[in-house]
């Protein structure tokens, strides 16, 4: 590989991360102030691509530091990191890989993919595609729940025989019930009746990530609230 082309490999590595940081900002709002040096960032990638003729003059129009916004920088770092992307020494990352690198952010909310993850909309494809391997990794089995004993029958109540100087039964004397206390669960049974309700839970969810028409925002709570259910059964 030629200086040129490592040049213009690591450059596009910085647009990727350019575009990552903007879309970033965009959906959470965050990094308002750092605008302006990632878009003088971004200018200063853009000319150096021109002075060494890796793209085309005056194709790619720089930004305006002070009228552009994140928005503007994450779409025109995307176009221009595609525009090199013909690049045959760089091999495909492999789905495996893809998703060995799929972590969430806790303290964000949000999804960040160091391969090919780019943005919130497509999180419930993503979800869907590895979902054995994220239940096999998060939701232990659940155990088949034995039988319930049954209930003990009720000693039948001894008739009272009747005496004459027996006195009648006041209307208001009620009679004791014969009904057997329930069985307490045990803590074995609260764990199980748990990790039913959060499986359920679990799979509420996935149903819900199936309608196309949620927003990033609703898919991205959506995903929180899977990994969270998923911390309470480890």
């Amino acid at each position: 590989m030629s200086p040129k082309e490592m040049d213009i490999r690591r450059l596009r590595r910085l647009l990727r991360e350019t575009a990552r940081i903007a879309e970033h900002a965009s959906l959470t709002g965050t990094l308002e102030k750092g605008s302006r040096l990632a878009i003088r960032q971004y200018n200063a990638i853009r000319q150096h691509l021109e002075n060494i003729e890796a793209v085309p003059e005056s194709l790619f129009p720089e930004l305006d530091e002070d009228e552009d916004s994140f928005d503007e920088l994450g779409v025109a770092a995307k176009l221009l990191e595609n525009y090199l992307e013909d690049d045959p020494e760089e091999a495909p990352v492999p789905p495996k890989e893809k998703h060995r690198h799929l972590e969430f952010k806790f303290g964000t909310g949000s999804f960040e993919d160091a391969g090919d993850l780019r943005n919130l909309r497509n999180i419930g494809e993503i979800l869907r595609s590895h979902l054995p391997e994220i239940l096999r990794d998060h939701v232990p089995p659940v155990p088949p729940v034995p039988p319930t004993p049954p209930t003990p029958p009720v000693p039948p109540t001894p008739p009272v025989p009747a005496t004459a100087s027996a006195s009648p039964v006041s209307p208001e004397v009620q009679p004791i019930s014969q009904e057997a206390a329930p069985v307490p669960l045990t803590p074995l049974d609260e764990e199980r009746q748990q990790q039913r309700a959060t499986a359920a839970a679990m799979n509420t969810l996935i149903e819900r990530l199936k309608d196309p028409a949620l927003s990033p925002d609703e898919r991205a709570a959506i995903a929180a609230e899977f990994v969270r259910l998923a911390q309470l059964d480890q």
